[in-house]
């Protein structure tokens, strides 16, 4: 058993542990050795921990002595500065450091803390810094994410002719310098033109793919139309991407996997193009059994184009991809392609709770079967209760979920919410009266 004592005198830091007997920890002996300590320093402390730290922080940061630096750099991550203080990172983003070609360097750092700490004049600085990065990308990239934080109305603006007259083609995270588009489906869509030349960028292509992807999810018919207009430059990789992609098929290593899922996703959302028709039919033909084939099946769906009946069958089968061909062929108005067995409320109500469950990252998918214990009417709907185990949290246990309500006899299903939960309780004896306590939360978890 270890009892420790740390005291922070000044500058100096004391540390009293011992490893004993639970019985022996706080006995006389080891209180006199924890009350052993006395202090001889002078009364007036050397450290005035409410002073500002800023200018020391930033001025070794400079330090020709590498363990300064390095310390004032720990320092740096910790610190949090205020407005009056933005003098000194703004004198120190001026100077040229060993690190800055990397993500977490001085300067990419420095800059990070402009986002949550700026005054009127914080823009204009990174604005004119900008220029003087040659060669800089990370640090470029760094500035380019921040600009639009800085002032909403202004900044992106600013931050798209940067981006476009001066891009940091070479950073190494393309994902900071495209955040900004990512996070604004109005503005991306606005000036998709202007950004397209990325896609000739092999480190740009996912982040700009993601951005199309990003305006197509919503279902706006006005984005629809600037995204057909430019359909084929949005596409122009495709073909070569998937061929990079399948000669690695599913490896971990494979930098295609999401371009690939990316593209599918559009070609889900954009219909009648005759490029959708030949990419998913080339990619089903060489990969059938691949991570992507569920979603080149549900994009020809969308797209109204014939599929392969043993394929689509094979992974309405499973449970983990079932789902998105169910809503597919719904949304087509299609659903009676789909078995009967798989219609059924309560079928349809076990698929739900694997939806619900699957997307807590959290806790992992139900890798065994989800089983169905039976239903229960409460006020004339009906619930239909479940058990289950997760296996990859190596809980034993069999779970409990819900699923509901359904009004009696009726066939048709509502793919606008899964209207399932658990709360991961262990199954009880009694389900039913477990089952009836757990409505009200279902009910109120999906208001």
């Amino acid at each position: 058993t270890n009892r420790m004592l740390i005291i922070v005198n000044d500058d100096i830091v004391f540390c009293l542990t011992a490893h004993a007997d639970s019985a022996e920890l706080f006995d006389k002996a080891s209180n006199v050795f924890y009350n052993s300590l006395v202090s001889r320093r002078p009364s007036k402390p050397k450290v005035n921990l409410s002073v500002s730290k800023a200018e020391k922080i930033c001025n070794d940061l400079a330090s020709t002595d590498t363990l300064v630096a390095k310390t004032a750099l720990g320092a740096l991550s910790y610190y949090d500065f205020n407005t009056t203080e933005l003098p000194y990172i703004y004198t120190s983003l001026k100077k040229n450091y060993p690190d800055d070609t990397l993500t977490d360097g001085v300067r990419a750092t420095l800059i990070k803390k402009l986002k949550s700490v700026n005054n009127d004049s914080t823009m204009n600085v990174l604005v004119n810094l900008y220029p003087d990065l040659k060669g800089k990308d990370d640090i470029k990239a760094a500035a380019l994410s921040a600009i639009p934080q800085l002032n909403k109305k202004t900044g992106y603006d600013i931050y798209l002719k940067l981006l476009v007259s001066d891009p940091p083609l070479k950073a190494k995270e393309s994902y900071e310098t495209f955040s900004p588009l990512i996070d604004s489906v109005e503005f991306a869509a606005a000036h998709l033109e202007q950004i397209l030349p990325f896609n000739k960028y092999s480190n740009y292509r996912t982040y700009l793919l993601r951005v199309a992807r990003n305006i197509a999810d919503e279902k706006n018919s006005q984005y629809d139309k600037i995204l057909r207009a430019n359909y084929v430059a949005i596409m122009a990789s495709a073909e070569s991407d998937m061929k990079s992609y399948l000669s690695l098929k599913d490896s971990s290593t494979n930098e295609w996997m999401g371009n690939m899922y990316n593209y599918m996703r559009l070609i889900g959302k954009i219909k009648g193009e005759d490029f959708n028709d030949k990419f998913t039919k080339t990619y089903l033909e060489k990969d059938p059994n691949g991570l992507y084939a569920p979603d080149a099946i549900g994009a020809r769906i969308y797209n109204q184009l014939p599929n392969n009946k043993l394929l689509v069958n094979k992974y309405l089968d499973s449970l983990g991809t079932r789902y998105d061909l169910m809503e597919a062929y719904n949304n087509q108005k299609q659903l009676v392609m789909v078995p009967l067995k798989y219609r059924t409320q309560s079928e349809y109500a076990k698929l739900c709770l694997y939806q619900n469950i699957a997307t807590d990252e959290d806790n992992g998918s139900p890798t065994t079967s989800i089983k169905l214990l039976g239903s229960i009417t409460k006020n004339g709907s009906v619930y239909y209760a479940f058990k289950f185990s997760l296996p990859e949290k190596n809980d034993k246990n069999e779970l409990f979920g819900l699923a509901g309500p359904y009004k009696p006899g009726a066939t048709k299903l509502n793919f606008k919410r899964y209207y399932a939960l658990t709360n991961y309780d262990i199954l009880k004896t009694n389900w039913r009266l477990q089952a009836a306590k757990m409505v009200k939360p279902l009910l109120e978890a999906y208001k």
